[in-house]
């Protein structure tokens, strides 16, 4: 009946249009919608990076911060320790929800150029953002807690956080995806006699 018209489609397959009756100002507007995100349950989105193809996808061509956590190795972890991490994670993508980070993981030692231009140091977990657009990153420097993750990140986000800049954004190799599983260490059985010749 007038313009501008602002609808909102809830989530699920059966919900009807229902007129936007919130504030008209930009911030007002995305504060609306990021509460019907959380109304809804969508999880935030927090891939992991396996080839060059996803790290684009999150942390090239969408213009935004890319906040990278690295975790240790499943033989290090397990499968227990890694999804507490990765919980970690998605809490912290839900916190940050509406600024402008993509969030994604990287298991520790699977990138080292990457570790590299970033300063990672091998001491997993680790929190680090990039900007590929501006060819510069930073590596949290405090213990690993939620509540330390958080001060790196609005330090980012306000501008106080020390950043380093690389000559170019390493590639990316491509991985293997985590099954969601413990992992099994191999280990090769020799005879006992070749041991003692």
């Amino acid at each position: 009946k007038g313009y501008p018209t602002i609808k909102v489609f809830p989530a699920g397959k059966k919900g009807k249009a229902q007129d936007y009756q919130g504030p008209r100002e930009a911030n007002g507007i995305v504060d609306y919608a990021l509460n019907l995100l959380e109304q809804s349950g969508v999880p935030p989105n927090t891939p992991e990076v396996t080839s060059q193809s996803v790290f684009d996808e999150s942390c090239t061509n969408s213009g935004r911060i890319c906040v990278v956590m690295f975790v240790p190795h499943i033989l290090d972890s397990l499968a227990a320790g890694r999804n507490r991490y990765l919980d970690t994670l998605a809490s912290l993508a839900k916190e940050f929800r509406g600024k402008p980070l993509n969030f994604v993981w990287i298991e520790g030692g699977s990138q080292p150029d990457l570790e590299s231009a970033l300063g990672v140091i091998a001491s997993y977990p680790t929190l680090s953002v990039i900007s590929t657009e501006k060819k510069i990153g930073a590596t949290q420097k405090l213990s690993w807690s939620l509540k330390n993750c958080k001060s790196f990140l609005n330090g980012v986000l306000s501008g106080s956080e020390r950043t380093a800049s690389f000559p170019q954004v390493p590639k990316i190799s491509k991985t293997t995806p985590w099954d969601g599983k413990d992992a099994v260490l191999e280990v090769e059985e020799y005879p006992l006699e070749d041991l003692l010749d």
